[in-house]
């Protein structure tokens, strides 16, 4: 069995495309000095130019052949559940075969990178996002406070305990979050749509395809809720603090 060993994950697409060669056309393949004609039954796009000119599928058997590897391989392949386990998928296969193993997170370091790099600028900008509406959430409900100063007093003043009044903004504050949510995710499911129809293939599919799903949405109403309640505490208590008569003298 040969001593390379390559564990890397593979997600492939399956596309036919039109090319000079019509089903059933005979080819001549030729490696390591042999010689051997195949019968060409069609022709696949990966969707990665560099592999569609280099690569050709065909049997374990031929392939072997081909190379003169009775029994062997150059390399294999492995897929594995989660794309950034693969170094350590890669470690334990060194450690139980003693075959060189790299992963595709030691072979692409550069893409490692900048994948890592783009998932630190995603959390940035969801932390702004969240804080950024937080303070919104915040400003409305301490304008509201002071708006009604007066009514909150009356409040008071007739016997409304300041648990009551509390729950009241908090609630307020639970309510413009749920609202929000469910706006702005219908406003960016619309975009995400409008976003991934406008760069297609030669073939009529999306380059960049935006999934969503009902886990994302239901993710964003709770986080959103979540803020909002964060958001009304400040303004709640304040609120259930104002004193009765200074309320409704200076309201």
């Amino acid at each position: 069995m040969p001593s390379s060993f390559r564990a890397t994950p593979c997600a492939t697409r399956r596309r036919p495309r039109r090319s000079a060669f019509a089903p059933s056309t005979s080819g001549r393949s030729s490696t390591e000095g042999i010689d051997d004609v195949v019968a060409i039954t069609g022709v696949f796009s990966l969707g990665n130019e560099a592999v569609d000119k280099t690569w050709v599928i065909t049997s374990l058997r031929r392939a072997q052949t081909l190379y003169a590897l009775p029994g062997g391989a150059t390399s294999i392949e492995l897929k594995v559940a989660d794309v950034f386990a693969a170094e350590t998928v890669a470690g334990e296969l060194r450690g139980r075969t003693g075959l060189k193993a790299d992963s595709w997170m030691k072979i692409n370091a550069e893409l490692l990178t900048g994948l890592s790099a783009q998932s630190s600028s995603k959390s940035m900008i969801q932390f702004f996002v969240v804080l950024a509406v937080a303070l919104g959430i915040a400003s409305v409900l301490i304008v509201s406070v002071v708006q009604k100063s007066r009514e909150i007093g009356i409040l008071r003043a007739v016997g409304t305990s300041r648990g009551r009044v509390l729950r009241i903004f908090l609630i307020q504050g639970a309510v413009l979050g749920l609202l929000g949510s469910f706006v702005g995710s219908a406003l960016g499911a619309l975009l995400s749509k409008l976003f991934e129809g406008l760069v297609r293939g030669p073939d009529g599919a999306p380059k960049f395809p935006v999934q969503l799903d009902l886990e994302l949405f239901v993710l964003a109403t709770v986080l959103a809720i979540s803020v909002g309640l964060l958001a009304a505490v400040l303004p709640a208590r304040r609120a259930s603090g104002l004193d009765p008569a200074s309320a409704i003298r200076n309201g």
